[in-house]
């Protein structure tokens, strides 16, 4: 569940101290609420807590990544606060208290209060004591590990000067969410992250301590063809870079228990008594020179006959180094006999060292004599296998806009394409409501979308979207009282067009001569990006030409019009004078001039344009006591 800025309050201008006691109170109780998970059951009041404003527990505990986590938080809010007001200190009552949002929650988390679902606390100011008394229930389960700033927005509504009034206030804080942890029988996993890539932490749980006789074998498999093996105690992190299930194969080999002899069978012997078979006995002598077996007190009698004989030796830890183990006769007449050949009146041996080459049964021949031993060396072999998943994270996603400029009082529009849940950003911070594919923006800024998978909650940001405004500046126009209007202080940058009182376009340029009077207006463009200014200031132009060309200069025609190869000015002057006639473009620069004799009488003027490009041209027929113009169209 996602939280975002609710938009700020102002509460007045004498309101803009700080609230001393709100901040104080409330800064670990929104701490909490940072933290907090979805709610399966309401949250219980504590009601042993002191009967003193604040949150207990005061410190939530941190919470375990992938791991469930749910904590009950019972809050007191005061009736009023401690106010400067214009250099005076007053205590303002609280009317209630609301929760607005909360910012920044780990994915997986969420929180509930028991007033849901606005959390809107009321202050009884018939009460003596503090009474104003609710509960968090934080729960979920943390997907991602890591330290998250919270930010908690809530409204405190309060009486100023008889009025109530709404203070907005924001709190930060953090919560610190631990490892994803894995504990099997045979290794414990910490990972840091349910969403990929994922890192990935391991602590062997049948350690070796340094002693000899441990071996391991760990083998990884995953998606892609990943694959990672090694005969290492504990395998270096690794990261598992996409979604889907490893497999981690693990085996254990515990050889520290060493060498057994755990039996002795007598097979054959090269000894005898005169009459009798022999009575037999065997002394086992370890690499030291000392007896650890020695029955020829008792000796079994006839036993030469009943061979193989079980020895009964049984469990008996071997040393490293040689081992001695002799058969005997023993005898009552004569001296007691080896049992091999030719060793009458001398011990019968056979020699084995440990650690032995081979385990299990081995027999060994000398002179005669067969001996059967089994040597065991016990192995502990533990193997474990496990499964873990790790969810997809959604491609990074790109922001598309036609254009990364705004003019001012227009507004562009971001999209993303992803069948994911959407929440965009302004600056780092989650814009409400902003949840859609296209957003609509009129500000500058650094813009992002996240996208955010619904089952598994993992999500990918883009990069920052930088989106700049143009304003582009008023111009300031003006009038010579004449014939020309023109922008004051023009700017290099910008382009200039003259619209007329029904807004057609009818000039550009820095300067421009109107055809007739009327009331104009100008509109600045921002070369570099087409951003255009508000219109200017109407301004009345009245031109005076043909009032001061009365009595002069009359019946002035201009024909045809449009023209294509050549126009006739016609005209009555009074008296004889000079004549200039000059035909500029619609950005002021002048395309055409011809100049005639003083005369007088009916006079027609014949005017060459077959060398000018078709378009709307200014003409300005300029005698001696003023002016005349008309707009002309050249048309090929």
């Amino acid at each position: 569940m996602l939280f975002t800025n609710s938009p700020i309050n102002p509460l007045g201008q004498f309101m803009k101290k700080r609230i001393k006691t709100l901040s104080s109170i409330f800064i670990f109780f929104f701490i909490f609420l940072a933290s907090l998970p979805n709610l399966s059951a309401q949250c219980v009041i504590d009601s042993g807590v002191p009967n003193m404003p604040g949150i207990y527990p005061p410190i939530p505990p941190d919470a375990n990544g992938c791991e469930y986590y749910e904590t009950d938080i019972t809050f007191l809010l005061p009736q009023d606060t401690t106010v400067n007001v214009f250099g005076n200190t007053l205590n303002i009552p609280f009317i209630y208290f609301q929760i607005d949002s909360v910012v920044g929650l780990p994915l997986g988390l969420t929180w509930e209060c028991n007033l849901a679902p606005d959390c809107k606390y009321i202050v009884h100011e018939d009460s003596a004591m503090i009474d104003t008394f609710g509960c968090i229930k934080i729960s979920g389960t943390p997907l991602t590990p890591g330290y998250y700033p919270i930010t908690v927005h809530l409204t405190a509504n309060v009486i100023v000067l008889g009025s109530p009034q709404n203070q907005a206030a924001t709190f930060t804080s953090s919560l610190t969410v631990g490892p994803c942890p894995f504990i099997g029988a045979c290794y414990t996993i910490n990972q840091s992250g349910f969403c990929n890539p994922v890192a990935i932490d391991f602590t062997n749980n049948i350690p070796s301590n340094g002693h000899p006789g441990f071996s391991y074998q760990w083998d990884i498999t995953g998606p892609s063809g990943f694959s990672y093996s090694t005969t290492d105690e504990t395998p270096f992190s690794q990261v598992f870079p996409e979604g889907g299930d490893y497999v981690i194969d693990y085996q254990a080999t515990i050889d520290t228990a060493g060498f057994f002899l755990n039996s002795v069978v007598i097979d054959s012997v090269a000894c005898t008594d005169i009459l009798d078979p022999a009575d037999l006995y065997w002394i086992l002598i370890d690499p030291s020179g000392t007896e650890i077996v020695n029955t020829s007190a008792n000796p079994l009698s006839n036993s030469g006959n009943n061979l193989p004989v079980n020895t009964g030796i049984s469990n008996i830890k071997l040393d490293t180094g040689m081992y001695e183990f002799q058969v005997w006769d023993s005898d009552n007449l004569i001296p007691d006999g080896g049992c091999t050949n030719n060793a009458i009146g001398s011990g019968a041996s056979l020699f084995f060292s440990v650690p032995t080459s081979n385990t299990g049964f081995v027999s060994i021949t000398q002179f005669g004599l067969t001996v059967t031993f089994l040597f065991d060396n016990p192995v502990s072999v533990v193997n474990c296998t496990d499964t873990i998943t790790i969810e997809p994270t959604p491609p990074v996603p790109s922001i598309v806009s036609e254009s990364n400029i705004v003019c001012e009082g227009d507004s562009i529009a971001l999209s993303v394409v992803s069948n994911d849940s959407i929440q965009w950003y302004l600056d780092g911070v989650a814009i409400s409501g902003a949840n859609n594919p296209v957003l609509y923006v009129n500000g500058a800024g650094m813009y992002s979308v996240e996208v955010i998978n619904p089952n598994s909650f993992c999500s990918n940001i883009s990069a920052d979207f930088v989106v700049q405004q143009v304003s582009v500046s008023v111009p300031d126009v003006n009038f010579d009282g004449d014939h020309t209007l023109s922008i004051l202080m023009p700017n290099a940058q910008y382009t200039y067009q003259w619209y007329d009182n029904d807004d057609n376009l009818v000039g550009s340029g820095t300067s421009w001569m109107p055809s007739g009077s009327g009331s104009y207006y100008a509109v600045a463009t921002d070369t570099a990006s087409g951003c255009q200014s508000a219109p200017s200031e109407l301004i009345k132009a009245l031109l005076s030409a043909l009032d001061q060309l009365a009595g002069s200069v009359s019946d002035i025609k201009v024909y045809p019009n449009p023209a294509s190869e050549q126009f006739t000015v016609a005209y009555d002057l009074m008296k004889p004078q000079k004549v200039a006639v000059r035909l500029y473009d619609m950005v002021g620069k002048m395309v055409l001039v011809q100049t005639f004799d003083p005369a007088s009488g009916s006079l027609q003027k014949v005017i060459k344009v077959s060398q000018i490009p078709s378009g709307v041209y200014l003409l300005s027929l300029e005698f001696e006591e003023g002016s005349f113009r008309e707009k002309v169209v050249i048309s090929k």
